[in-house]
Parts: structure tokens; C-alpha cells; sequence
């Protein structure tokens, strides 16, 4: 790791001696409060990140860059250096083609994006669809009109991270190593494909995978420690959009195979908006979403998912969505806000309250209580 630093440092450099260079980042610090933590961990965490972002085009090159550097005082699972994008990029026209770490956002609903095959979530960082570890690929794009088609190869698989033993959320179990369905393990090599376009109000995404299932099957041993099991997984997705005049109908469709058995995985919803609420400048949004998910590594077959986002229009940004999720059975709900505010000279105030709960032992909400959080972060950007 030591000398990839080195040479990313160096290619930094090199590339900004020679071009004209667009360099972004930020630096956050971040408090958090367990309020139901157990006796074997701790209530209270202390963590900073660190995060530059930069884009350099040299000859008929490009280099994108995104470097996060975190640290917490009490979870060594959360501590990492990772090149979350670190990538050159050749546009030949309509055809372009890079080559090294990125990040994919696929999917259009707000709770869960069952299409989004690519990258890895770096799931100690938090529950942020944006917390993802960089795909190591060979990627191209090719555009035809509104059209673009999508491949990307990753010879080699990232595994997901996790919080220390004792963390938050802790599986409370030391991990083994990671078996694979497939024998060649993490150099198996996955394939993805998406192709998007737009229609009027319609946009639609159909989606392909080929590879290694990003999430885990963990499986509990007699010993007192954990095995993650990462199935072979083949799967093709649909996921559309229509916008209204206030309403935006969302959904995503998975259909596949999990080490041959298969699997139906969807989310519907909507998000519909009412502006300017008694003549202020908030707008309120109505969310509206269910999950199906029959995969093994699902914390329940259904979802019911019920939110508002409000919507300041202001100088600071500022917004609050607050999100409801229970299982089909009422037995597993978890509750959810997260507010952001900008403050002057390029700070940013963020706040997010996550709460679980479960009546009955050995479902996975019930395990999950003691991680329910408290979060309050500040950040300078620059």
C-alpha cells in the first residue's frame, strides 16, 4: 500500500507538471453515539476523513483520481487508504476506454438498487449508497445519441469490508478467510453491462452481470467465528424511470442465478414532490417504495418503505429526509433521518440518526439494535 501511495503521488505530480489539473476535496471529522451499545463494545467513536478528488487531461489522456484516507479512534475496521477512482481514460469519439479503479452508480431508487452490480461497498464507512470500494477494471463507453452502452471487466474481486469485532455494527465473531463458489476465488473475473437511453419522460437501464456476488453469505461455525461464503452470481436487470409534472415512478427488476438457484430481486416506488409548501420556499417529497429480494443474504424477503424528504431551496442547501422501513411481517423495522446544511467558508454540517428494532431473536434487525447510531459530522470542502 505504501507504494501505491508512492507512485499515485507520483502520478499526481508528474501529470500536473504537464497539464492543466482540477484538483477537489474534502476533510471531515465525525462524532458518533451508540445509545443501546452492549458492555463488549463502546458508545462513543471519533473518526476523520480525508478525501482528494482531481482530474488531469495530458495528450489525448485523462486521469481521474479519488483518494480517501479514514481513521477512527475506537473501529480499526473503519480505517482505510483506498483509491475509491484512479483511472486513465482514452476518448476515441463516441468510443471511450479507461483503465484502473471506479465507481459505477447503476439504479434509480432511492432504499436499495438491486441493478447496481458493480462496485463493492465499503460498508464500514456507513450505509451511504456512495461508501463504495473502487472496481479494478478495464471499462468502456460508447455513445450513440442519447444512447450509451456500458462494459466493464474486473479481473479481480475486492471483498467487503467490516467493522472490528466489538464495532458498530460488529458481528461480534472474529472473521476467517473468505471462501468462494467459484475455484479460481477472487481472480475469477466478473463482467457487467448496461445499456441506457431516454425516451420523452421514460429513462430506462437494462443491466448484465456475470461473476462473483458482491454481498456475502455469512455463515456462523461452532467455533465462535464467522465464515463470508461469496456465491457465483449471473443476473439480468431492468431498471426504469418516468417523470412527471410531480411524481417520479421508479423501479428496478432482477432476474438470476445464485450458485444455480435461482433468484428474483425488485424495488417499486415513487417520489412524488409539493412545492412550496404555505408559500415558503421548502418543498416536501413523498417516498413511497417495496423491496422483493429472495436472495439468501436478505434481511427479509419484503420491505414496506414509507419516507418524506424536505427540501429548503436555500443559499445552504439544506434538506432532511426522514425513512420508515419494516418487513412484510412487522417483526424487523428500522427508522432513519439524515439532515444537511451548508455552513459559510466551505464548511458542511451533516446529521444522521439510524434506529433498529426486532422483537424476535435471530432475526437479523434484532442482532443490528445495539448498532442503532447517532452521527453528527462537519467538513470543510475546498
Amino acid at each position: 500500500m505504501k507504494k501505491l501511495l508512492i507512485w499515485i503521488g507520483s502520478v499526481i505530480c508528474t501529470m500536473q507538471s504537464v497539464a492543466t489539473a482540477e484538483i477537489s476535496g474534502s476533510v471531515t471529522a465525525s462524532y458518533s453515539h451508540f445509545p443501546h451499545s452492549l458492555e463488549t463494545s463502546f458508545e462513543d467513536d471519533v473518526s476523520l476523513e480525508l478525501k482528494a478528488l482531481g482530474h488531469s487531461d495530458f495528450s489525448h489522456w485523462s486521469i481521474d483520481y479519488e483518494l480517501v484516507l479514514r481513521k477512527s479512534i475506537n473501529d480499526e475496521g473503519k480505517d482505510i487508504i483506498e483509491p475509491r477512482e484512479l483511472f486513465v481514460k482514452r476518448s476515441f469519439g463516441d468510443f471511450d476506454i479507461s483503465v484502473g479503479n471506479r465507481q459505477f452508480f447503476w439504479g434509480v431508487t432511492e432504499s436499495k438498487n438491486v441493478v447496481d452490480f458493480v462496485n463493492q461497498r465499503d460498508s464500514a464507512a456507513g450505509n451511504s449508497t456512495e461508501d463504495k470500494l473502487g472496481a479494478t477494471s478495464i471499462s468502456t463507453e460508447f455513445y450513440l445519441q442519447d444512447a450509451e452502452i456500458q462494459y466493464v471487466f474486473m479481473p479481480y474481486f475486492r471483498e467487503r469490508t467490516f467493522n472490528a469485532q466489538d464495532a458498530h455494527p460488529g458481528l461480534g465473531v472474529s472473521l476467517n478467510k473468505a471462501m468462494f463458489s467459484d475455484h479460481k476465488g477472487s481472480m475469477s473475473g466478473d463482467h457487467a453491462v448496461r445499456y441506457s437511453n431516454s425516451f420523452g419522460e421514460y429513462d430506462i437501464g437494462i443491466n448484465g452481470f456475470y461473476g462473483t456476488a458482491r454481498e456475502p453469505i455469512l455463515n456462523f461455525n461452532n467455533n465462535g467465528t464467522a465464515t463470508p461464503y461469496y456465491p457465483e452470481y449471473q443476473a439480468l436487470g431492468l431498471d426504469v424511470q418516468f417523470t412527471g409534472a410531480s411524481t417520479l415512478y421508479k423501479g428496478e427488476f432482477v432476474k438470476g442465478y445464485q450458485d444455480e438457484i435461482e433468484t428474483t430481486a425488485y424495488v417499486l416506488g415513487f417520489e412524488s414532490t409539493f412545492y412550496s409548501i404555505a408559500s415558503s420556499s421548502w418543498d416536501i417529497g413523498l417516498i413511497g417504495e417495496l423491496q422483493f429480494d429472495d436472495r439468501s443474504q436478505a434481511a427479509a424477503t419484503r420491505f414496506n418503505v414509507g419516507g418524506l424528504r424536505f427540501t429548503a431551496n436555500n443559499a445552504s442547501d439544506s434538506n432532511f429526509l426522514v425513512l420508515y422501513a419494516a418487513d412484510e411481517a412487522g417483526e424487523q423495522l428500522s427508522y432513519m433521518g439524515q439532515f444537511s446544511h451548508r455552513l459559510n467558508n466551505g464548511l458542511k454540517l451533516e446529521a444522521e440518526y439510524t434506529e433498529f428494532y426486532s422483537s424476535v431473536r435471530g432475526l437479523p434487525f434484532r442482532n443490528l439494535i445495539d448498532d442503532s447510531y447517532f452521527q453528527v459530522s462537519v467538513g470543510y470542502y475546498f
